[in-house]
């Protein structure tokens, strides 16, 4: 008889996992954040050409309450690929790419993005040479981690070729220098899948 009741409770207790492991599984879902999405983003860590290293970590987060379906105060996470002091002749210039979106739960999720235009466009160039006669500014080059857009007023970090350029004036090219603080925007190059509650 006690070998029956045991039986009995040990069966319920199951059942009582079974059903608290199908409310969780119900209460989780599948959160795609699709390609071309455009991010706004504020920049974590400064980069510049003239001091900046290959290997060196780039972070920028999310702000704001749209975060193009990841949750507010993400994280994105790159890596400097390319880094190039300012030449006699040519722009300083940054390459890197963003390879990781952390969550506030701390969930890391692979992403494929890159800094873009407001319009999620990536930006590629080089800077220019000045008129000396009219004493015009050179442009900065976008590039495909293109313009933390707007703040980065052109300048790019960005998955596989893009970089940052930077701006000639009076005909001497410059380093890039971007702070921390600056906003802008990411583009996901590529879908990225994460489960949610």
């Amino acid at each position: 008889m006690r070998s029956r009741a045991n039986l009995i409770l040990i069966l319920m207790i199951a059942a009582l996992a079974i059903s608290s492991a199908l409310q969780a599984q119900a209460a989780t879902r599948t959160i795609v954040v699709p390609q071309n999405t455009v991010i706004p983003v504020v920049l974590d860590t400064p980069v510049s050409s003239a001091t900046s290293r290959v290997g060196d970590i780039v972070q920028a987060h999310c702000y704001g309450s749209y975060c193009g379906g990841f949750p507010a105060n993400t994280r994105f996470i790159g890596r400097l690929t390319m880094v190039q002091p300012k030449q006699p002749k040519a722009p300083g210039r940054i390459r890197a790419e963003l390879t990781s979106a952390v969550l506030p739960n701390g969930t890391q999720v692979p992403i494929s993005a890159l800094p873009s235009t407001r319009q999620g466009v990536p930006k590629e160039g080089t800077g220019k040479s000045a008129q000396p006669k009219n004493r015009r500014t050179g442009t900065v080059a976008g590039g495909a981690i293109g313009a933390i857009a707007g703040g980065w007023k052109g300048a790019a970090i960005g998955a596989g070729a893009g970089y940052l350029t930077g701006k000639a004036v009076e005909g001497k090219y410059t380093d890039v220098s971007i702070p921390a603080g600056t906003t802008g925007y990411i583009t996901m190059m590529a879908p990225a899948k994460f489960q949610a509650k």
